[in-house]
């Protein structure tokens, strides 16, 4: 199974967005981030194996170096294909392309287990709102979402590792600001 490395908000931004995931199953457009035990999140790079625990050891160290940081989600998008994708992309700024390279560089051991999506030059940062919406549902979804979706000032608070399909949480760090 994949893992992911998600950036994960403060808990009145999650909230926001999880208020969306509830309306969306509610509406019957997508059930997975309901039923799946997700959080809402930016993931950072998603990578087809890792060695714990020495990966979990590296990642912390990673993370006692780097502070807490905003962000703004301000728009919808989609993805082109089967997946059936619904996202708010964040206000791409220097301190996240900075976050997302340093992480590249530190863990550039690993890239041959990285998805290429998640690769600097190619990555889009976003927070999904919706995954596996049906072709012929996917257009209702998206005019659902833009009906109500109002921007979210959010904070990166947290860094987790996570095992998906099925979603299993393995590790939470903490970032502060230490400035």
């Amino acid at each position: 199974m994949p893992y992911a490395v998600e950036m994960f908000f403060d808990k009145e931004s999650e909230c926001k967005i999880k208020d969306i995931w509830q309306r969306l199953y509610d509406k019957d457009f997508c059930s997975y981030l309901i039923e799946s035990g997700s959080r809402p999140h930016i993931t950072l790079s998603v990578l087809n194996s890792i060695l714990m625990p020495d990966f979990k050891n590296k990642l912390n160290e990673f993370i006692k170096q780097r502070n807490a940081f905003g962000i703004s989600l301000g728009s919808i998008g989609t993805f082109p294909g089967d997946e059936g994708v619904i996202f708010t992309p964040p206000v791409v700024t220097k301190e996240l392309l900075e976050f997302h390279r340093d992480f590249n560089n530190e863990f550039s051991d690993c890239r041959e287990a990285m998805w290429n999506y998640y690769l600097p030059d190619l990555w889009v940062p976003h927070c999904t709102l919706a995954i596996n919406v049906p072709k012929d549902k996917i257009s209702g979804a998206f005019e659902y979402v833009l009906e109500s979706f109002e921007p979210v000032k959010a904070r990166i608070e947290e860094i987790g590792l996570v095992e998906f399909r099925p979603v299993k949480h393995l590790a939470c760090y903490k970032l502060f600001d230490r400035k």
